[in-house]
Parts: structure tokens; sequence; C-alpha cells
């Protein structure tokens, strides 16, 4: 499970925490428009790639993405 916070859309800028809010942190850059993610934790993990993902569906999707979100895997 990973809590997401969107500090900001262009690029779009996402706050992430695994397993809980106050869990460990990592921060994850991706281009709106490419969808290219342009700053990952150098250890990139399934936590990386369910917040990317949850991310993604709201894209793919033009959905607007709410501020905060909770993404899990299964």
């Amino acid at each position: 499970m990973v809590y997401i916070n969107v500090v900001s859309l262009n690029p779009i800028v996402l706050n992430c925490h695994k397993n809980s809010i106050d869990g460990e942190a990592f921060r994850l850059v991706i281009d709106p428009e490419t969808k290219e993610v342009l700053e990952q934790p150098k250890d990139s993990n399934i936590d990386v790639s369910i917040a990317y993902s949850k991310v993604f569906g709201y894209l793919l999707n033009n959905k607007p993405l709410p501020t905060s979100m909770v993404a899990e895997w299964g």
C-alpha cells in the first residue's frame, strides 16, 4: 500500500509513503504529457510501480488527479 500526495501538476510531483501515512517516504516525478518518469528512487521497487500505475490510470483516462490517494497492489 502506498499513500500518495500530489504536490504539483506540471510536472506531476508525488510525495509517497510506503505502508502508512508515516511510512518510508519516496518522491516520484512524472511528465504529464509524455507520462515519462523524470525522477524516482534509485532502488525502484513494487511500491514505486504501484504509485506510477495509479497515476497513469488517471492520466490515461484524462481524469483530474486528486490531491491525495492510496494505491495498493493485488
